[in-house]
């Protein structure tokens, strides 16, 4: 398999007897399913992070929303005035986790696919 990097470490290695069985119906699903690239995701999260771009990349909208618009209150914040510190600190720092955090999560989504296409045959 190709996007052996899509997937966290140790799951391939639980499926091992699933993937050495499956058909070639099986074979073409996954390899026609959109996995997500986790080093596009993280490059994302770095760059464009703070506005929620990692987040609308994986599909999590909920959690994209309130990034964008946190991010975008901060930033008009840090423009108007210095008193909101903390909140910008603390976004900051919600910034900085989530960037790891969508990292291993674009990794069990794209686990997620490959179990349901080997539990579908």
């Amino acid at each position: 398999m190709d996007k052996i990097d899509y997937f966290p470490k140790n799951s391939l290695f639980l499926l091992k007897d699933s993937l050495e069985k499956i058909s070639k119906s099986q074979e073409n699903q996954i390899y026609l399913t959109d996995f997500k690239n986790p080093t596009i995701c993280l490059i994302l999260s770095i760059v464009l992070g703070f506005f929620g771009a990692d987040r609308y990349y994986i599909g999590d909208t909920l959690i994209f929303v309130i990034k964008l618009i946190l991010g975008l209150v901060c930033a008009v914040l840090l423009d108007i005035a210095a008193d909101y510190d903390v909140l910008i600190g603390l976004y900051a720092i919600f910034f900085v986790v989530d960037i790891f955090l969508v990292h291993f999560r674009v990794k069990d989504q794209n686990l997620k696919k490959l179990e349901l296409i080997l539990a579908k045959f």
